[in-house]
């Protein structure tokens, strides 16, 4: 599972590397802004399917090799298979987990401005009264408290996301879960598409 997820996370190095140093590249040769736009344009159309099909796989062979006990290859192989019988359902759930992540981070930067309130008049009251003492400790809580909801919050999605994607992989194993798109079509024309 280690040598997986290392093998993952070079593979991302090596995709950003490739996608940051021509626009370096270009920035420091004061090209014109119509080459910078297309090259970056296509550094994306390139590097984030690449990162993203990476990240499924990855995760979808680690799935295998702890849920199922088979080596890197058979999950390899597995996930692969997975992936072509119905990456429409893949396409679908990454979208999904991508608007969730999102999301939290509307969450997270709402709960951070709602947590930030009290300590703020807090340490505002303490400094009119001209107690610093009082401010720093509030300061110091208010600090303690955001790294606690960042890090709960952190918690929760990682953990919803991981059990979210091991759920999908066995419906995906047990082929009991179609695609969102297809059910549509199938309601509108009567015709199914593959998923």
């Amino acid at each position: 599972v280690l040598g997986v997820n290392l093998g993952g996370k070079i593979l991302f190095g090596i995709a950003y590397l490739l996608f940051a140093l021509p626009i370096l590249f270009l920035y420091s040769e004061n090209s014109s802004e119509i080459l910078q736009t297309l090259l970056i344009l296509l550094a994306f159309l390139i590097v984030i399917p690449f990162v993203l099909l990476v990240s499924l796989f990855v995760k979808f062979i680690v799935i295998a090799i702890v849920r199922r006990s088979t080596s890197i290859r058979e999950g390899f192989r597995e996930a692969r298979q997975l992936v072509k019988n119905h990456w429409l359902v893949v396409v679908e759930f990454v979208i999904l987990l991508f608007l969730i992540d999102i999301a939290s981070f509307v969450v997270l930067r709402f709960g951070m401005a709602v947590l930030a309130l009290p300590f703020l008049f807090a340490i505002s009251l303490f400094y009119a009264f001209t107690v610093p003492i009082g401010a720093s400790l509030f300061y110091i809580l208010w600090i303690v408290a955001s790294l606690l909801f960042v890090f709960f919050l952190t918690a929760f999605i990682s953990s919803f996301q991981y059990l979210a994607w091991v759920k999908l992989y066995h419906a995906l194993l047990e082929g009991s879960f179609t695609s969102k798109l297809v059910r549509w079509v199938y309601r509108l024309t009567g015709r199914g598409v593959k998923s």
